[in-house]
């Protein structure tokens, strides 16, 4: 037994592909909403290096994101752009996932199962995603969070690339190159990616020069390099700005406290997902059977059980704790969506690690049999499908509810545009009702000066005239 038989791989692969048709298809509903408009406005509007000093100085230091949200395809006109990111970034995950399998296992796995293990890895993040309408369907949110979490993980397989001397375009310079191009989009893109990279290059750095690795210059290299970029992001003098909107921030017992139980529910939460246990089954016979020929998974990473126990749950803590550290509170979890991705990782990681400090006790389980193997994938299978996000995906696609709520928002639209030049001093939108879990839902508020409806009224050039629910 490899990851699956080889006679049920192209089956599975297929059947991972019908899971993800729905996370696909949502797409097409997804509408600009909240931010989304003045953010949009702002990139019209004003110079970009401008609008990105203004942020630096008065909101946040996020140099690569804010890039990204001042040029939100409503910027050029194009709703069918803005539809087709959730797309973009679903694939780009797949994509960073697929790399990052390819990295490790290259010279034992086929290339049928580096994919089918890749979009096994990217249905299960977003099957249990914490927030996948912020996370994958609201263009602000997602480009903000998920660039960094896939950036990050291409910068981690171009390090393990470059560890085993397998440069992209046989050219160790091309490898750097665009190993530095991932590392500075991940620092650029949220607070929490720019920590989860530097606590990386610190530990690598920490094991090199313990462990006496190899590649030890171009380690401390990256380290320099992302404590450099890390200070314009730490640093900026916005962060001061935006924290003055939080009444309670800068309580440290409070924050750590918090922190630490939130990370204790989440991870608890995850770790007791039944097609996690499933899927960390099928991974016990590759890493008995393949990886623990590779030397990485042989020589557990170079860690202890310990440590790396140690790092998945830090991973999880440093993601919590800037929020209730700065603004008293968790917030939105978008930050937990940063968090999950590298527990999948991490996750896998561990349990190489268990698997061999345990060994004499492990090795002796006996492989499954076809049936009781084949009983277990449908078992993954329909949790992956009918539960969680996926099953929350199927019912806004089946009901109805995805496309009734795209047809209101492109209603609201038409109204936008069909009151640009009328004489009414005040444009009424209906509430949205119903609205999908799917995906991301700010409604605007009986306030016309509410942010919410100003951002209607600014970004279709009716600052004068007020936007009211009907």
């Amino acid at each position: 037994m490899k990851f699956i038989s080889t006679n049920k791989n192209y089956l599975f692969l297929l059947v991972l592909i019908v899971i993800l048709i729905p996370y696909l298809l949502l797409s097409a509903y997804c509408s600009p909403i909240a931010d989304d408009f003045t953010y949009s406005l702002r990139g019209k509007e004003n110079p970009l290096f401008a609008t990105l000093q203004h942020d630096f100085f008065h909101w946040n230091g996020r140099y690569f994101s804010n890039i990204l949200v001042l040029h939100n395809p409503l910027v050029f006109d194009s709703l069918t752009g803005y539809k087709l990111i959730p797309v973009v970034l679903i694939l780009l995950t797949l994509l960073s996932f697929h790399l990052f399998v390819y990295a490790l296992s290259h010279e034992y796995l086929k290339k049928i199962e580096i994919l089918t293990i890749s979009l096994l890895l990217t249905v299960l993040f977003l099957y249990q995603m914490p927030l996948i309408s912020e996370g994958i369907y609201w263009y602000t949110g997602a480009v903000t969070y998920q660039s960094g979490n896939f950036a990050l993980l291409i910068f981690a397989s171009l390090l393990i690339l470059h560890y085993k001397r397998k440069f992209l375009f046989r050219s160790s310079v091309i490898h750097i190159c665009i190993s530095v191009s991932m590392l500075v989009i991940t620092i650029g893109s949220n607070e929490i990616s720019m920590l989860l990279c530097l606590s990386l290059l610190i530990i690598l750095n920490v094991l090199a020069f313990l462990k006496k690795l190899k590649n030890k210059k171009t380690l401390f290299f990256f380290l320099l390099l992302t404590l450099t970029f890390s200070s314009l992001v730490f640093f900026a003098p916005g962060n001061h700005v935006r924290e003055g909107y939080a009444s309670e921030k800068h309580l440290f017992f409070k924050s750590l406290f918090y922190s630490l139980a939130q990370t204790a529910r989440f991870t608890s939460q995850w770790i007791l997902s039944l097609p996690l246990l499933g899927i960390s089954v099928l991974y016990y016979f590759l890493h008995k059977n393949v990886l623990i020929k590779t030397e990485l998974f042989s020589k557990s990473f170079f860690l202890t059980p310990l440590l790396s126990l140690f790092f998945l749950f830090f991973v999880v803590f440093i993601s919590i704790f800037p929020a209730y550290w700065s603004m008293g509170i968790l917030g939105q979890h978008r930050t937990i969506n940063v968090a999950y991705f590298s527990f999948i990782v991490l996750w896998f990681i561990n349990l190489s690690v268990f698997f061999n400090h345990f060994k004499n006790k492990v090795n002796k389980l006996a492989p499954l049999s076809p049936k009781a193997e084949l009983l277990l994938i449908i078992c993954i299978v329909l949790f992956l499908t009918w539960s969680r996000n996926s099953f929350t995906a199927i019912s806004d696609l089946y009901s109805g509810r995805a496309e009734k709520f795209n047809n209101q928002m492109n209603d609201r639209l038409q109204i936008m545009e069909e009151n640009r030049n009328s004489k009414n001093d005040t444009i009424y939108l209906s509430q949205i009702e119903n609205p999908p879990k799917s995906l991301f839902v700010l409604d605007i508020k009986d306030n016309p000066e509410h942010w919410s409806n100003r951002g209607y009224a600014l970004f279709f050039k009716v600052e004068r005239k007020k936007v009211m629910k009907k």
